[in-house]
């Protein structure tokens, strides 16, 4: 059934983040939506940062969400033993602007000294331009000094 490989999906994106393998995580990302109907959906932000959220929860990861600081709040923080990935996403925009929103904006900083390595991970949400009922996902990412 379509729920069960949502799952299935839910926790490959969760092994790739744990794992530090960033580089599969827009065809993992990819993959999950595509069982998903978008046409009952207004093309918004929140929308994919609720499922998004719900995916990672779905996997039984520890997920913070918007997350504040001292120049805005991050949209997600995931951490793991070793690592801590912040998340940012965005709609109809690059992901490589998530990434860099990371870093202006210093997100890691309230990590910082704790240890663990740390990734920004950009994740960018598109409805398909002539198909409204597809979603592109495009990832970007970067480790954090």
């Amino acid at each position: 059934s379509n729920s069960t490989h949502l799952v299935e999906r839910a926790f490959d994106i969760a092994r790739a983040l744990r794992t530090e393998k960033f580089d599969t995580l827009q065809e993992l990302f990819n993959r999950a939506l595509a069982q998903l109907s978008f046409k009952i959906i207004e093309s918004q932000e929140k929308f994919f940062h609720m499922m998004v959220f719900l995916l990672l929860q779905m996997a039984q990861l520890n997920v913070d969400a918007e997350v504040p600081t001292n120049d805005g709040s991050m949209d997600l923080a995931i951490p793991f033993k070793d690592t801590i990935v912040i998340m940012e996403l965005k709609f109809n925009k690059p992901a490589r602007d998530g990434v860099q929103q990371i870093i202006d904006k210093d997100y890691a900083k309230k990590f910082r000294g704790d240890g663990r390595k740390l990734f920004a991970v950009g994740v960018s949400f598109a409805l398909g331009d002539v198909d409204h009922n597809k979603c592109v996902v495009d990832v970007a990412w970067q480790e954090l000094a």
